[in-house]
């Protein structure tokens, strides 16, 4: 009975998480294949499934839908203990830093004249 009001909830946050949940996929496995990042914070990832294999009494309604939820959170923390160096280099676009500014005028810039010089007028 309570997916009957978990379904508008998914339907409002689908096209939020779903797309969150892919990019964030693909960093997490970048993070984890770079040896840059701690063991200690790649320890975050197996947490999910120690909770889901512990005989700790679980709320039972939360079933699937909370194992989903709390690797997505494992995910999210995994991010925000990797350093934020390594995080910039795979994922841009989550860079907190703004992008550095072009400058005003180029410093290399040599202001001259040309003129174009053909192969019968350079015999003469």
């Amino acid at each position: 009975m309570w997916w009957r009001l978990a379904f508008p909830l998914i339907m409002l946050l689908g096209p939020r998480i779903i797309p969150w949940a892919f990019r964030n996929l693909y960093l997490v496995w970048k993070l984890l294949r770079d040896g840059r990042v701690p063991w200690l914070a790649k320890l975050v990832l197996p947490a999910p499934l120690l909770y889901l294999a512990t005989p700790i009494v679980r709320i039972p309604f939360i079933g699937v839908a909370g194992f989903v939820l709390l690797v997505l959170l494992a995910m999210r923390i995994f991010v925000a203990l990797a350093p934020q160096h390594v995080v910039d280099y795979y994922a841009p676009w989550r860079s907190r830093r703004e992008p550095p500014k072009p400058p005003k005028e180029p410093a290399n810039v040599v202001e001259g004249t040309y003129r174009v010089v053909e192969e019968d007028d350079a015999k003469k």
